[in-house]
């Protein structure tokens, strides 16, 4: 691990070896092994981030401040010349998200532990998975010569929260909660307290085999060995009972349908007691089940950046980059002559007639792990992520929108032919007519 370079030949670990209190360093270790992780600019990768990505890997590694603080204070503050590294790290507690502070400094490490039934081939298959995981190769730039005017490549409706999405051939209206019925429906469950609480994939990964689609009037729901698919119209009203639910921490309205073949389809596919409801008439269309923005845009060029970084990657094909594409769950991705990454740098997106604003990137879990085709739980993208596109301990891929009515033109409609700008400065457009 030591002699492990990124590509300009910084370090890719940094060690705290065991230290006797006012005592030199011990030059032989024992079985434990405590370092943190660099990245190519010498910036740390967080521990919380590390050990998601190995836990998706199949390895069992402790982290955070091992009961220690001061030790670990002895060592992280040569991270920073802030002395108040000890300070932060007594207040620290194990399983926070928050592993860095605002200067970059890790709250925490990570630690290997040998013993007597490890064997060589753990060890190597260890370190094998770390090189080819975190070491950085050297930058990778996408030739967008040529390419035609930005469009949009793909508009994705998903019905039903953290199921699979559909793709619209026409084109699709906006209401004042997002794309219409993205997101109107959920699966609820109780827990042991009888408090209800929405599912999604981190917590149920078979939910992604779950596809919903809009036609005909109808909501068809089917999934793989399911020899009956649901059909519920949209015009039919939730009839069962109405319910308080948790919904990214704040509790919302539900209203759960009254037919049993309904939840009995559902508890049967995914394994757990659970009902399909929507948000209630009286919840505001703005109060949608997205979990931070209504819309979700990313870039192909983006895209192919990242699956050419990404170690384990086929080399680029159509099918490959779709795969990466639906990792990120995404309403729209738009493709052309854009540069990797131009979304970052966008204060308004025009789509046609329509213009959105840009309310900031959009912070990723390891929920992109979840691959959307068979629900397996995977160490990629999170892992490439975590190399290329972080700040702090967080990774962000996309940005999120919302809807610009007082900039856009009625009716408020997007047409899968319509051409894509992306604007830079904090000047809107003129506002046109209605």
């Amino acid at each position: 691990m030591a002699n492990v370079r990124h590509f300009n030949g910084s370090p890719v670990f940094v060690f705290y070896p065991p230290r006797p209190k006012g005592g030199a360093e011990i030059e032989f270790w024992g079985p434990i092994i405590s370092f943190n992780i660099l990245r190519a600019d010498s910036s740390v990768v967080g521990p919380a981030i590390a050990h998601h990505v190995m836990a998706a890997a199949g390895f069992h590694i402790r982290s955070g401040t091992f009961c220690n603080p001061g030790g670990l204070a002895l060592h992280l503050a040569s991270h920073s010349k802030d002395s108040s590294v000890k300070s932060k790290l007594a207040v620290h507690r194990c399983g926070e998200e928050k592993d860095l502070d605002e200067s970059g400094v890790p709250l925490g490490a990570l630690r290997i532990s040998l013993g007597a039934y490890s064997t060589w081939q753990d060890a190597r298959a260890w370190l094998a998975f770390l090189i080819d995981g975190f070491v950085a190769r050297s930058t990778i730039s996408i030739d967008i010569q040529d390419k035609a005017t930005p469009s949009l490549a793909s508009m994705t409706i998903y019905p039903i929260k953290s199921c699979r999405g559909f793709r619209p051939s026409n084109p699709w209206p906006l209401v004042p909660g997002g794309l219409q019925y993205d997101r109107v429906w959920m699966l609820i469950a109780s827990d042991s307290k009888g408090d209800n609480f929405v599912l999604n994939q981190k917590r149920i990964p078979k939910m992604a085999l779950i596809t919903p689609t809009i036609q005909d009037g109808k909501l068809i729901i089917s999934a793989p060995g399911m020899t009956n698919h649901l059909d519920i119209p949209l015009t039919d009203a939730e009839t069962g009972p109405e319910v308080k639910v948790r919904l990214m921490g704040r509790k919302s309205t539900a209203k759960c349908y009254s037919k049993l073949e309904i939840d009995e389809w559902f508890t049967s596919f995914l394994g757990i007691s659970c009902r399909l409801a929507r948000q209630a008439e009286s919840e505001s269309p703005e109060l949608h089940l997205a979990n931070e923005a209504p819309f979700l845009l990313i870039n192909e060029a983006s895209l192919q950046q990242l699956s050419f970084q990404i170690p384990a990657a086929l080399p680029y094909t159509d099918s490959n980059l779709r795969g990466l594409e639906s990792a990120f769950r995404a309403n729209f991705m738009i493709s052309g002559s854009l540069a990797p990454y131009a979304e970052d740098e966008a204060c308004l997106v025009q789509m046609g007639s329509q213009f959105f604003k840009v309310l900031g990137k959009c912070r990723r879990c390891q929920m992109v792990n979840i691959c959307q085709n068979t629900a397996n739980i995977l160490p990629e993208p999170y892992l490439t992520l975590s190399k290329y596109r972080a700040e702090r301990s967080k990774l962000y891929f996309g940005v999120h929108l919302t809807h610009a009515p007082e900039l856009s033109e009625k009716p408020y409609i997007i047409d899968m032919k319509c051409h894509i700008k992306l604007i830079k400065d904090n000047h809107a457009p003129r506002e046109t007519s209605k």
